[in-house]
């Protein structure tokens, strides 16, 4: 084992011996150490005070010395390597600390965007729904008459969802530039449709569709932005203009299909 020991002498005229100051754990690791080690051979030619390394068996014997310059300087540089290398890692880890703090941030804006936008959607469809009474509800004179459930393309809310979200991070120049119909219509026309009935069937919906296709709408939302703001349709002009019955567009050109074609 190393001990980092120091030439002393008993007396005016004694032998030198080493004075244990500190005894190597491990590779940087080193502890307070006590006692005397004494070998006139091995100490021979050093003087009081000198700082030297001693290697010394098990039992206590004095192997042999080395000068303390080398091995200190080496143990000096291994600690700073070490200590560069921690620093390094405590800012990565504060980077990735700060990366997460602001995705979380952002995933709760987003999170409190698409709420605010279902409950819209709820809101829009329970007006949409008639208004029963007790007795249109039992009675066999109007069951003929009742409305069948209403239907609805779920992915529509969830690009108009996605809109919103995208289209707050843009200045409020571009916005003004950016009519949303047709971003929606120019999305809509590349995606798939899902319909789904009532509430229950709509959420169910939703979390298949964004299971599978969250990232295909998130890129075709923006691609539809980029499009419409490249093209630089007004916003105040109509995705299908009221003309009049000489110059109304045929009934055979569908609404997707003159919005694609503007775009």
């Amino acid at each position: 084992m190393r001990y980092l020991a120091t030439v002393e002498r008993k007396g005016m005229f004694g032998s030198p011996v080493l004075q244990l100051l500190s005894k190597q754990v491990d590779e940087l690791c080193w502890t307070g150490a006590h006692g005397e080690v004494s070998d006139p051979n091995l100490t021979k030619g050093h003087k009081t005070g000198d700082l030297v390394i001693a290697h010394i068996s098990a039992s206590q014997k004095l192997l042999r010395l080395e000068a303390v310059t080398e091995p200190l300087l080496a143990t000096l540089h291994e600690l700073s390597d070490y200590i560069r290398h921690s620093m390094a890692r405590i800012e990565e880890v504060e980077n990735w600390k700060q990366s997460i703090a602001l995705q979380s941030e952002e995933l709760h804006r987003r999170e409190a965007s698409m709420t605010e936008v279902v409950n819209q959607f709820n809101a829009k469809e329970q007006l949409l729904l008639p208004a029963r009474s007790d007795d249109a509800l039992f009675s066999r004179k109007n069951n003929a008459a009742r409305r069948r459930k209403q239907s609805v393309n779920v992915m529509e809310k969830l690009v108009i969802q996605e809109f919103e979200v995208q289209i707050s991070r843009l200045p409020g120049s571009v916005q003004a530039l950016i009519d949303r119909t047709d971003v929606e219509v120019w999305a809509l026309n590349r995606l798939p449709a899902f319909y789904a009935t009532g509430l229950r069937g709509t959420r169910m919906m939703e979390e298949r569709i964004l299971e599978g296709h969250r990232e295909q709408i998130v890129q075709t939302v923006r691609e539809g932005i980029e499009v419409i703001h490249r093209n630089e349709q007004p916003p105040d002009e109509p995705s299908h203009p009221e003309a009049a019955p000489e110059e109304a567009t045929p009934a055979s050109q569908s609404a997707d299909s003159l919005s694609s074609s503007e775009i």
